[in-house]
């Protein structure tokens, strides 16, 4: 929970020092660019598994003995 609130509160230090309406419209912009961009990498991946859980996956598979 910390981790979250500290990337935050860095994420928006440019938009603290504005009024409370043009800060608000600044995170909601800068939100909506996250998800597009996040998105669009998304719809780019071909695989069904993401990197990191497959990564686990074939650590546990070798593991197991195959």
């Amino acid at each position: 929970m910390n981790n979250i609130s500290e990337s935050f509160n860095a994420t928006i230090l440019l938009a603290r020092d504005k009024p409370i309406l043009t800060m608000a419209e600044w995170i909601r912009t800068y939100i909506m660019n996250r998800i597009s961009s996040l998105r669009e990498k998304l719809s780019r991946w071909e695989q069904n598994i993401m990197p990191m859980p497959k990564k686990i996956l074939n650590t546990e598979i070798q593991k197991a003995g195959n």
